[in-house]
């Protein structure tokens, strides 16, 4: 007597697509993302960013833990796995490719930005590593020779934030050599600015306030080259309206592979760094690298 097929369920049907889907444009591959059904790889998590491509190969493979805390019913995708009555909903999300970041090698390079960037109102969003544990603050972007800049000070474990001959100190976590971190600056453009680092927000007293500021450079400050390497950078001349929920989602975009402009929109520049110079923010134009490798960018 034959023997008899085992009904299928919604989870062998899941795997199956993974397994047979080979392109990236597969709408199993967001559908799935939004689930949840992928439990990120521990190992390519560097403090909520990580190789989104990895993500993908995973998915493909079919290495899905079911057992997963991630895997959750009626996560907003229109699968319910308990009564497994409904359909998978296979809208796709508003992912992009994030597999690069532009390397500064501390002694003499730096790039200048595609055009000078001044406001007094503005929200300024990045992903930054320090890559070498050598003394002395670390420029992240800079105005020349002019106390304009936004940098890291290790002797004060803060992010400075100076325009002119003002100054706010914004206190943070220890930040340790080759790890990630978000970062969220935002001024109203008249006494308030306030910095968010991975989605939490500083709770530093100022040395003064900051309204607006000029900017030219990035890796650099006061004409002195870091050691760091830099990812989705976001210039806007605008305070947004919700600086505090665009911080988490941009942060946890880390992980999910969302496209930080969703939370940032009509920025004048933006920098994805993926083997690009190029500016794709509403002024234009691209980078312009200064005594930089030939290649510069670098795997995450």
């Amino acid at each position: 007597m034959p023997k008899k097929n085992k009904p299928r369920t919604i989870r062998d049907n899941i795997v199956e697509a993974a397994n047979s889907s080979m392109s990236r444009n597969s709408s199993v591959i967001p559908a799935m993302k939004m689930m949840g059904v992928v439990e990120p790889s521990r190992k390519n998590v560097m403090h909520g960013k990580r190789k989104r491509r990895n993500r993908e190969l995973d998915i493909r493979s079919g290495k899905i833990d079911w057992n997963s805390p991630m895997l959750l019913p009626n996560r907003g995708t229109g699968l319910d796995l308990q009564t497994q009555d409904k359909t998978i909903n296979t809208e796709p999300v508003d992912t992009y490719e994030a597999g690069k970041a532009l390397s500064h090698d501390g002694i003499d390079d730096f790039t200048t930005l595609a055009t000078e960037f001044t406001s007094s109102a503005l929200t300024i969003s990045f992903w930054f590593r320090i890559t070498s544990a050598a003394s002395g603050n670390k420029g992240i972007f800079g105005y020349g020779a002019v106390t304009n800049f936004i940098r890291y000070a290790p002797t004060l474990n803060a992010i400075q934030y100076r325009s002119g001959s003002t100054t706010r100190n914004f206190t943070i976590p220890s930040i340790g050599v080759n790890d990630w971190y978000h970062v969220l600056i935002w001024d109203d453009g008249t006494t308030n600015s306030r910095l968010f680092i991975n989605g939490v927000e500083s709770s530093s007293g100022a040395l003064g306030t900051v309204s607006g500021i000029t900017l030219s450079q990035i890796g650099t400050s006061l004409n002195s080259s870091s050691p760091i390497d830099l990812d989705d950078v976001i210039l806007k001349k605008e305070a947004i309206s919700n600086p505090e929920s665009s911080a988490i989602a941009i942060y946890n975009s880390g992980v999910r592979g969302v496209n930080p402009t969703s939370e940032i929109e009509d920025a004048e520049q933006v920098y994805f760094m993926n083997d690009s110079y190029e500016n794709e923010g509403s002024d234009g134009g691209d980078l312009t690298p200064n005594n930089m490798d030939v290649d510069p960018f670098v795997e995450l």
